[in-house]
């Protein structure tokens, strides 16, 4: 019998939720009272499926979810909220759930929507195991000026690293940290040509879920807006490597300061990947990290 653990610092929600699975018999349910109880939980016996209350002390449903994707990147999270605002929707979503439930409706969409996210992860074996003998795999994008892409394609990345059994959990999330700089840095820098501040302000603008008048601005600005990210993933049993490539004009990387927010994202990449090299026009960046034995 597939596993729901159900996270929430209330008693009187958890009885309920415990109660609306239940009617359905097809779910054995866990319970945590706290997001730390929760990770605890998942490291003792992963379940199939999280469902996580938003509002918790200490570590909130989102902050969970985030966690869970970085420690446990094939584990689903589904958030249940009383706020059913479509940008608190769209922060999960970013931050790495895989559904969202409004407490409101909870009784009709709660077990729905487990079974749903279920379904899309029920053959994960069967797609590690096939992952598991490829030795090599090699993909191609070309992306927008969009800064929810860079989220998705870590989504994309750190499984299949993980199914290839390419590298430990540490290394992966710091090469996946690598790749995230060097893309933000080719729509930011690179495409729209945001000034240090003003790429800055766009970064924090992102996190905070609000708009950035200069992004915005360039993006509406075909000059700038219609530029894309060259993208090449290759990965195999001997090393890992990007290439990022923008369409901007290029800049000269041995004038960044490491105290500038250019310098700290490209310190970022240095210390993460064994080779970061740059084209002479400086417009494209290739990250290498090698690995001599397989680890997991």
């Amino acid at each position: 019998m597939p596993t729901v653990l159900v996270v929430d610092d209330s008693p009187v929600d958890r009885q309920l939720i415990e109660q609306t699975l239940a009617k359905d018999a097809l779910w054995a349910a866990r319970f945590a009272e706290s997001g730390e109880n929760a990770l605890d939980e998942i490291e003792s016996s992963e379940p199939d499926v999280v469902v996580t209350d938003l509002v918790m002390p200490q570590m909130s449903g989102l902050e969970l979810i985030a966690e869970i994707r970085d420690r446990f990147p094939h584990l689903p999270g589904i958030l249940l909220t009383g706020q059913g605002s479509d940008d608190l929707q769209e922060q999960a979503l970013r931050e790495g759930a895989a559904s969202y439930v409004s407490k409101a409706h909870f009784q009709e969409d709660l077990v729905p929507t487990i079974e749903e996210v279920h379904a899309l992860v029920r053959k994960r074996p069967q797609r590690d195991a096939l992952a598991r003998g490829m030795k090599e795999a090699a993909f191609t994008f070309r992306l927008d000026n969009n800064l929810e892409v860079v989220s998705r394609l870590v989504d994309f990345v750190l499984p299949t690293m993980h199914a290839m059994r390419i590298f430990d959990r540490t290394d992966r999330r710091n090469v996946t940290g690598a790749l995230t700089e060097a893309i933000v840095n080719a729509i930011l820098h690179g495409n729209l040509a945001l000034s240090p501040a003003d790429a800055t302000a766009a970064r924090n603008a992102f996190r905070e879920m609000e708009p950035c008048t200069a992004m915005d601005t360039r993006l509406k600005d075909p000059q700038f807006g219609k530029r894309h990210v060259h993208l090449r993933i290759e990965l195999s049993q001997t090393d890992v490597r990007f290439c990022v490539r923008d369409e901007g004009n290029g800049f000269d990387h041995a004038t960044i300061t490491p105290l500038s927010s250019d310098g700290r994202g490209l310190t970022l990449m240095r210390t993460h990947m064994d080779e970061v090299t740059f084209n002479d026009a400086g417009n494209e960046v290739t990250l290498i990290k090698r690995h001599i034995a397989v680890r997991n």
